[in-house]
């Protein structure tokens, strides 16, 4: 495991889940990028927008529990190099009324009223390159405060900011960006896969782009204290040697925290 001489971030990049399957899911890398509705880039586009991302957070490990109250109790700590390897960075929390903020949504929608004025004129358009750029460049500004669908309970004062989230997102050639307010559900699900008889169809995300990774770029796997683990390597579809590589690094958010693991 990394050391960690900065004691405000962690030197892993965690991701957590709420269901067991999920987990073994990634452990069997079986671990893609998904359309998420990102209603925060609001302040942005004028329209919804789905974001192929994967997050991440690098929380000191003391300070999990409210994190994993949100996002679920089991979660996977990768080495913070690998995720500077594979391209996670992390977002950029932003007040809305900053100088800054304002000019650059000034940009973008500048070039959005000139490309709705294009489309108007011409059929079949194409995008052109620099608002696929910006596009993907505000997939990763995010509001230091708002509300959020997972803490109700907090109204407009959910602090993202404390997510200290990395996001993993792909690049702006893709065609995975989708823009507007009602995409029908069929469209979405070519990208995330579709539930069918108790099972995951595939989508197109998960078939075109997995996360790659190692078990040696994992420093700890995290799981409830109830938690069968011998179950969870029984459903692991890897050789005996990397799936007793896993089992290894298994643990509960307790057990990190005395450093026992």
């Amino acid at each position: 495991m990394e050391s960690n001489k900065c004691k405000i971030s962690s030197s892993q990049l965690m991701h957590f889940v709420k269901e067991k399957e999920d987990l073994i899911k990634i452990l069997n890398h079986n671990f893609y990028p998904r359309l998420c509705c990102e209603d925060s880039i609001k302040h942005f586009f004028k329209t919804n927008v789905y974001v192929p991302m994967k997050c991440f957070c690098d929380i000191p490990i003391k300070y999990l529990d409210d994190h994993m109250t949100t996002y679920g109790q089991y979660g996977v700590g990768f080495k913070k190099s690998w995720g500077k390897k594979v391209g996670l960075t992390p977002v950029i929390y932003f007040n809305e009324n900053s100088p800054y903020i304002q000019s650059m949504k000034a940009i973008y929608n500048d070039y959005i009223i000139r490309l709705n004025k294009l489309s108007s004129d011409t059929e079949n358009v194409e995008i052109p390159e620099m608002i696929r750029i910006l596009k993907c460049s505000f997939t990763m500004y995010k509001p230091i405060y708002g509300g959020y669908e997972r803490r109700p309970e907090c109204g407009v004062n959910y602090c993202f900011y404390d997510e200290r989230e990395w996001r993993y997102v792909l690049p702006s050639t893709t065609t995975a960006y989708l823009q507007g307010d009602n995409f029908p559900q069929d469209l979405i699900d070519l990208y995330n896969g579709v539930e069918k008889d108790g099972s995951l169809i595939p989508g197109q995300l998960e078939l075109e782009n997995q996360i790659d990774f190692t078990y040696d770029d994992i420093d700890f796997v995290i799981v409830p204290p109830t938690c069968d683990i011998n179950k969870i390597i029984e459903e692991l579809t890897v050789p005996q040697y990397d799936a007793e590589k896993i089992r290894n690094k298994i643990t509960t958010l307790e057990k990190l925290i005395m450093g026992k693991i």
